[in-house]
């Protein structure tokens, strides 16, 4: 069967050759045989094993002593490990209730119940699996004591063993004393306890309520509502007086407040409590998970006299038929036999909350008979717009429950009462009755809700934490019950009551009370750019340095920025007078290039007790998260922080990882929070707390409405009250320059370059239109030929691709048709082989083309003025056309600053400009974020980005403190008809927006906004040039935006 070799049967990896064969040629009653013989041989070899412990064991005193607390089967277990095994057999004591005396802390408890087993002859029922790491400690420690004060010799090398057994007995009573309900870690095997405790009956057991479970024996009250799980007879029977029978129930649905995650709170739908007791009284009963009651069939007609009947339904109600009352009351006539007659529901909450009927048994364990005797109303909710799911939870057609998002408890309350639903209590929150809780709200950390609890009841407000503060004080004063304040309401608190940093020497006013804010809790610092967020951070960690033994701080920053950090943090900035801002911590680089967890152990040993500041790189971060959160930080700083605003990228995951693994507190900087979107801010807050709802729901951003209007922008920033810090450039316009607006320079194209954008153009049209026949052929597309649908969605992206590109390459023409030299987008191709093109390269004369002539000019006159410039662009050609042009024709030395920079070179060209050694800088992206550039009066846009963050950014390289001009100017020259209008008709709106939201709200007027400064003149006139062109809606969009920047 087996000739061919490749097909024999391998040999199990512990058998030979030899012995496979055997095994495999002996007939099966022979080698039965041999097993049985191999087993029976193997039995001989482990007694004779134990035969020789055994007398191991009589020869030596501490083993004998092991023995006779344990039984002789101890020194036979894996629970014990071999070290303590050799020393017992060799003579030499070992203490059981010393570490290393078994191989774990639960096998110590273990043996302890053993011990009571072996002495007493009884068999307990009790295992360490089953009880809480506490309650182990418990009856470890509990049995060591009183093996002391037995004098039990466990460490005597010749222990004195007369009447050992018995002096053992008296020193192991039953663990079960040293150990209440509460030592055990399952709810079941707690309430089981506790019901032997109180005497109470098998089917009672469920019926207990976890937060009884979690009191104290001799605090047990069994008349106290709180100790029975909501709706049960015994619940009943104790709420009997405080809660009398409904008249009638209106309102049968309503929403359970429970306990969520570790320190939040949730909704869940369920039966109100008014249902429950008419349920009661009808001689129904309510389940277990309060989301359905069963009522006998007998009662049913006072059951529809006593009840809303618009909320009930003869099974699921789907969506479609919410406002069918006929059809709704023809299914529960027919299912109830009785004909009913339904309105349409006038409130949210009883469209949302219904009751399904349908025919059951009374006795849910009680499947005998046949009979249905007993109507089942089980409750299901329809989201709706005022009701959502997230907020209020859902409960499903299967039967299934979605609780809400995580909240406060206040903030959960306040919802539920807004909308008119009845709050159910769970036990844990009855539980807190007298007290008033503080908490803060999730999603807006700066409003708090104030909630008292008494009996059934809870009462909330929210209050911004401005409002909170008088009303915490006065209840204080005037309230008896006790006030507490959960650890993040408390938090808010203190920063809103720090007191600034007065005595500083080196913060300015306006900066002392954020960077006061910011030692007392976790926050978000977007002050303007230029107005100190290094500085500010820089003394508040020298203050929280102060304060803490061993601080430990992780800062992350781009990777060209780490020496600036350590510079500022250790050595200062001597050429502004700037002393350092943290002297008093050790302050070190790390090197990705390395393994850091070396760095990090090495830094860590040496410096002791002092501060140390770990500078990373954004890089390495990103690579090495886990590294990172494997170490405890009291802080992380994460500058530029727009970085992480996408939870879709690496950085954004590696940031979130250590910030919620490993860190207490956290800063993020930007001068730019909102991005593209305003969800941003909700994400970057969300980090910065360590909320993972914030970062999960973003529900602030997406409640708040429009931020044009100036009431919903300023609403939202109160939201988060102390946690956004912000200086703005207006608190600080007696230390920084004034910016004054920027000079738009609208240049007539010449007719060359006129010819290459509408040559672009004309593309841009013919690739939207193919873009528009790609669409109309992917929906045509059958997605059974999976193929021909692969087809069409290549097809449309290809479409896209070409209507992007054509979109780029009408900004570079429009910027420098240098540009489109280097593009390699089919347009810019094809258009550099055109005659057009090489004319417009030197339309302005000189070699130069139009715009480029025409910012060289303004730039040679601002230098012949003693200015120093700083040129910004997106596009690095078009600067090093300029530079190029700046330094062949008109002799002047420019110098480019790009990502191919290194970050040494960085330094010594930004040196070099602020020493005035060349009076042009010209910056890419690269140089557009973090760097200190004050020496220069003068900045021009060769073109504009597509977002108000990075216009900002640019502003503040020259409007920083220190400068050494009193005005700074700023150009921005562009061509008519070309693309950079089209850039300002996305970047005007984006900007007003920013505004309304963080400027506006600090009491900055439009005109004096640092982007209004830039923006005002030049979205003017693009208004007016789209209104000449017959552009009306794209002149409306400019004009909203320019009337909010004051023009």
């Amino acid at each position: 069967m087996h000739d061919d070799p490749d097909s024999r049967p391998i040999p199990p990896h512990n058998l030979t050759a030899e012995e496979w064969q055997t095994r495999r040629t002996t007939t099966p009653v022979a080698l039965s045989e041999r097993i049985r013989q191999e087993v029976e041989q193997e039995q001989r070899d482990r007694a004779a094993r134990r035969a020789h412990t055994d007398a191991q064991i009589a020869a030596s005193g501490p083993a004998q002593l092991w023995s006779a607390a344990f039984g002789s089967s101890v020194l036979h277990s894996h629970d014990i490990p071999r070290s303590t095994r050799e020393a017992l057999l060799a003579g030499q004591p070992v203490n059981p209730y010393e570490p290393g005396a078994f191989n774990q802390r639960d096998s110590i408890a273990d043996w302890t119940f053993a011990r009571f087993e072996h002495l007493h002859a009884t068999k307990l029922q009790l295992r360490s699996h089953e009880l809480t790491d506490e309650a182990i400690s418990t009856v470890i420690c509990a049995q060591r004591d009183r093996d002391t004060l037995a004098q039990l010799p466990w460490n005597d090398p010749d222990p004195d063993l007369t009447d050992i057994t018995d002096r053992l007995r008296a020193a192991t009573p039953h663990p079960g004393h040293d150990l209440d309900h509460r030592a055990y870690s399952d709810l079941f095997d707690r309430r089981r306890a506790l019901a032997r405790a109180l005497q109470l009956s098998d089917r009672e057991i469920t019926s207990v309520s976890r937060w009884l479970t979690e009191q104290p024996l001799a605090d047990a009250d069994l008349q106290d509502p709180r100790s029975w799980r909501l709706g049960s007879p015994r619940w009943q029977q104790a709420v009997a007086d405080q809660l009398p029978y409904p008249e009638r129930v209106e309102r049968p649905v309503g929403v359970f407040l429970a306990p969520h995650g570790r320190n939040g709170w949730a909704l869940l739908p369920c039966v109100s409590i008014e249902l429950m007791r008419l349920a009661h009284q009808l001689g129904g009963t309510v389940s277990e998970n309060i989301a359905e009651v069963r009522i006998p069939r007998s009662r049913t007609d006072e059951l529809l006299a006593r009840i809303n009947i618009n909320v009930l339904t003869a099974g699921y109600l789907s969506r479609e038929d919410l406002d069918d009352t006929a059809k709704q009351a023809r299914q529960l006539s027919d299912l109830l036999g009785r004909q009913l007659v339904l309105t349409a529901p006038a409130l949210p909450i009883e469209r949302w909350g219904r009751l399904s009927l349908r025919y059951t048994y009374l006795d849910p364990n009680d499947y005998a008979s046949d009979k249905r005797d007993a109507i089942a109303l089980t409750i299901s909710t329809i989201a709706h717009k005022r009701l959502p799911a997230r907020r209020f939870g859902s409960a499903g057609r299967d039967g299934l429950r979605q609780a809400s998002v995580a909240m406060d408890m206040g903030e959960a309350i306040d919802r539920a009462t807004s909308v008119g639903l009845p709050i159910v209590l769970s036990s844990e929150a009855s539980g807190m009755a007298g007290t008033v809780r503080v908490g803060r709200m999730r999603g807006q950390p700066g409003r708090l809700t104030i909630t008292a609890i008494s009996g059934f009841e809870a009462t909330t407000t929210t209050h911004y934490v401005e409002q909170a503060v008088g009303r915490l004080r006065t209840l204080a004063a005037t309230s008896g019950a006790k006030v507490s304040a959960d650890a993040a309401a408390a938090q808010t608190l203190r920063m809103f009551n720090a007191r600034p940093l007065e005595g500083d020497e080196i913060l300015f006013e306006p900066q002392q009370a954020a960077a006061a804010a910011m030692i007392q809790g976790s926050c978000l610092q977007a002050s303007d750019t230029g107005c100190g967020k290094t500085v500010m951070s820089g003394r508040s960690l020298h203050h929280l340095v102060a304060a803490h033994r061993r601080f430990r701080g992780l800062l992350v920053c781009a990777d060209g920025l780490l020496g600036q950090w350590r510079e500022e943090l250790s050595i200062g900035a001597p050429g502004r007078s700037m002393p350092p801002l943290c002297p008093d911590a050790r302050v070190e680089i790390l090197d990705g290039t390395r393994p850091l967890d070396g760095q990090l152990r090495r830094w860590h040993r040496e410096a002791g007790d002092q501060a140390l500041l770990v500078l990373c790189g954004e890089g390495t971060l990103d690579a090495h998260p886990r590294t990172l959160a494997a170490r405890p930080w009291h802080l992380l700083l994460a500058d530029e922080a727009l970085r992480y605003v996408n939870p879709a990228t690496v950085a954004h995951q590696a940031l979130k990882q250590v910030r919620f693994a490993a860190v207490d507190q956290c800063w993020l900087l930007t001068a730019t929070p909102k991005g593209k979107n305003v969800n941003g801010l909700d994400i970057l807050m969300g980090l910065a707390l360590g909320d993972e709802s914030l970062l999960r729901e973003q529900l602030a951003t997406k409640e708040a409405g429009d931020l044009t209007d100036q009431t919903v922008a300023h609403r939202l920033r109160l939201g988060y009250g102390p946690h956004f810090q912000r200086v703005t450039s207006q608190q600080m316009n007696r230390y920084l320059p004034k910016a004054m607006p920027a000079k738009a320079i609208a240049v007539d194209p010449d007719p060359a370059t006129q010819e290459c954008l509408e040559l672009v153009r004309e593309g841009g049209r013919d690739a939207y239109r193919q873009l528009l026949r790609a669409l109309k052929a992917l929906r045509a597309c059958d997605q059974v030929d999976k193929a021909a649908y692969k087809a069409a969605l290549a097809e449309v992206s290809r479409a896209q691709a070409t209507v992007l590109s054509n979109v780029a390459a009408f900004v570079d023409v429009s910027v420098d048709p240098l540009i489109t030299q280097h593009s390699e987008a089919a347009i810019a191709v094809a258009l550099r082989d055109h005659h057009v093109f090489q004319e417009a390269m030197v339309a302005g004369g000189q070699g130069m083309p139009l715009l480029r002539s025409y910012i060289a000019r303004a730039i040679r006159d601002a230098v012949h003025a003693d200015r120093q410039v700083l040129v910004f662009a997106q596009r690095i050609w078009g600067l090093r056309g300029l530079a190029d042009s700046l330094r062949t024709v008109m002799g002047i030395d420019a110098r480019v600053i790009t990502g191919q920079n290194t970050a040494e070179e960085i330094d010594q060209l930004k040196a070099a400009f602020q020493a005035r050694e060349y009076p042009v800088c010209l910056l890419s992206p690269v140089g557009e974020r973090g760097h200190n550039l004050q020496s220069a009066s003068q900045m021009v846009h060769l073109d504009l980005p597509w977002t108000e963050g990075q216009l900002q950014q640019r502003i503040g390289r020259a409007v920083r403190p220190g400068s050494l001009h009193d005005r700074v100017y700023t150009a921005t020259p562009y061509l008519k008809g070309g693309g950079i209008p089209h850039v300002v008709g996305i970047l005007a709106p984006r900007a007003a927006a920013h505004h309304q939201l963080l400027d506006s709200y600090d009491g900055i007027r439009a005109e004096d906004s640092a982007l209004a400064t830039q923006l005002v003149e030049i979205t003017a006139q693009v208004a007016d040039q789209a209104q000449a062109s017959g552009r009306t809606a794209t002149s409306a969009r400019m004009r909203v935006a320019a009337a909010i920047f004051g023009d």
